[in-house]
Formats: C-alpha cells, structure tokens, sequence
C-alpha cells in the first residue's frame, strides 16, 4: 500500500566537497529544498508531512554523462495515519506543488 511519495533529486554541485552537503554551495540547495517543503506543508496543511533528507553519503555517478558525480537530496511526502492507511489527496497536492516549483526551476522529471 502506497501511504505517500519520495521525490528524488539528482544534481551536480559546482564545486565538490566531501562530505556531500557540506559546502556554502550544499547548505544553500539544502536550505532552499526545506525552505520549499515548508511553504508546501503550509499550502496543504497538517495533513501530510514532507520533509527533506540530505544524506551525506548520497554521491551517485552518471552514466549518461561519462559517471559525472552527483548529489541526491530527497523529498518525502508521508502521512501520520498509520502504515495501513494509503496515500490521500493531501500527499497528491503535495507532490503537485513540487512538481509545481521544479518545473518553474526548469527541473527535468525522468
């Protein structure tokens, strides 16, 4: 049972430092994601959660761009009502306004 939804971001960083997130640069996308998931929770209320995670150890390499490093932050909307309970419309209009603002930030979705 889907009880909501986990937005995968992949990126590159200008310059890289280890560990990931752990730069001027990595703090600005970090707290620009949170920044948007708040105004989102605000949008929807609190009848969903969505959350950023920024997992140091998230370096991914790019294979369709000769295994260009890349950072992952996710975004995970999720519920408070029990794991047997599914998804509702609360986590939807959540996930639609990421959508929303990746798309005005010209984020391609795979």
């Amino acid at each position: 049972m889907q009880a909501g939804f986990d937005v995968d971001l992949y990126g590159t960083l200008e310059t890289w430092h280890l560990p990931l997130y752990d730069s001027e640069e990595g703090h600005e996308i970090v707290h620009y994601f949170e920044t948007v998931a708040q105004e989102v929770q605000s949008e929807v209320g609190h009848q969903c959660t969505v959350e950023v995670i920024a997992d140091s150890d998230s370096l991914t390499l790019d294979p369709q761009h000769h295994f260009r490093p890349q950072a992952m932050l996710k975004m995970r909307i999720g519920h408070d009502r029990g794991l047997d309970q599914p998804k509702g419309p609360a986590e939807e209009q959540a996930l639609q306004a990421i959508r929303e603002r990746l798309h005005e930030l010209k984020v391609r979705e795979a």
